[in-house]
């Protein structure tokens, strides 16, 4: 929340500096804070929707799979490797 709160002011503090359009000149602020309300709704689910799109893509992908091999295969090397460095007589 802390972080959330900074980013929603920096998004409303440019459309404060522009001034009030001729449209929008006779709007109150109770509009102007439910547009910004609608505008940062619409970011967040565009975000949300963004994001599971990345999550699935990633679990879909055999990114994982590649990943895992690769540590297992390296966590045996040094095993094999520090075995035959202090083999036991």
């Amino acid at each position: 929340m802390k972080a959330f709160l900074p980013f929603a002011v920096a998004l409303w503090v440019p459309s404060l500096l522009e001034g009030p359009r001729p449209a929008q000149a006779s709007s109150s602020l109770a509009q102007s804070f439910e547009q910004f309300q609608k505008k940062v709704k619409e970011f967040t689910e565009t975000v949300v929707e963004k994001t599971k799109a990345a999550i699935t893509q990633i679990k879909h992908s055999d990114l994982p799979s590649k990943t895992r091999t690769w540590i297992t295969e390296n966590i045996q090397k040094v095993k094999d490797k520090v075995e035959s460095t202090f083999k036991k007589h």
